[in-house]
């Protein structure tokens, strides 16, 4: 779960984003949550650099829930979040074991104890 600072930081961001347009959080349309997810990937953050994957999907889980809970709590009739998806985070390629990598792996558990059995059966 998100602490209050980084929900708080990710809410400002949205403010902030929308601040140009003169839209507030309270009168949002489904596309403008679009355009803002949009803008995570595209636009650079603070640093210079363009959102990682992950912090994009921190920022899209934040603003999810905060609509989520302001519809809940009556605040506003619709969730326009609700059709926002977060991205999948690309998996780093697998490498495999060397055969020296292989035997130094199946040499570490000690066989004289229970756990040590486990772990060179496994």
């Amino acid at each position: 779960l998100a602490t209050v600072a980084v929900t708080r930081r990710w809410l400002e961001h949205l403010q902030a984003f929308l601040e140009p347009t003169g839209r507030k959080l309270s009168s949002l349309k489904d596309s403008h949550l679009t355009d803002y997810q949009r803008s995570l990937s595209w636009s650079p953050g603070p640093g210079g650099k363009l959102y990682a994957a992950n912090s994009a999907n921190q920022a899209i889980d934040v603003i999810r829930r905060f609509y989520r809970w302001a519809h809940i709590e009556g605040l506003l009739s619709k969730d326009p979040a609700a059709h926002l998806r977060t991205r999948r985070a690309a998996s780093r390629p697998r490498r495999e074991l060397t055969a020296t990598e292989a035997r130094q792996l199946l040499t570490q558990p000690d066989l004289a104890t229970f756990g040590g059995a486990r772990d060179r059966a496994i």
